[in-house]
């Protein structure tokens, strides 16, 4: 069992999340960074049945693991978080080298889905499908 070492391990925590997590397959998380250490404490025993249940877990970060939680002074507490993060899991970097949020495109030239032009009937109250 690989267990990710904790400091507390006296509370209604682990139980509830295990619990929660009991009939999961798949977890994701958008934006895997924490920069509170309570809530770094919290995702660990989060990982911790991930891990012991071998859960697949998706995220994404615009972090690497080692940056999981950057504040000098709490650091430490999640250093076994990352190794264990490290050891049992897949960490793949997608590097496009651009950051496609910050681009202008006119509306003449955005492609992909547009909720107006595919549904028109889903901004007009009606729910029915169109003929």
């Amino acid at each position: 069992m690989a267990t990710i070492p904790l400091l507390a391990r006296t509370s209604a925590v682990d139980p509830t999340i295990g619990t929660l997590l009991e009939d999961v397959g798949v977890v994701c998380f958008d934006e895997f960074h924490r920069r509170d250490s309570g809530d770094a404490r919290v995702l660990a025993r989060v990982l911790n049945v991930i891990v012991d249940n071998a859960i697949l877990l998706v995220t994404t970060s615009n972090y690497p693991p080692e940056e999981l939680l950057a504040n000098e002074y709490h650091h430490h507490l999640v250093r076994p978080t990352i190794a264990a993060i490290r050891q049992h899991m897949e960490v793949h970097e997608l590097d496009a080298r651009r950051d496609y949020r910050t681009i202008t495109v006119s509306d003449a030239d955005r492609r992909g889905y547009n909720r107006e032009s595919s549904w028109p009937h889903l901004g007009q109250g009606n729910f029915s499908r169109s003929a």
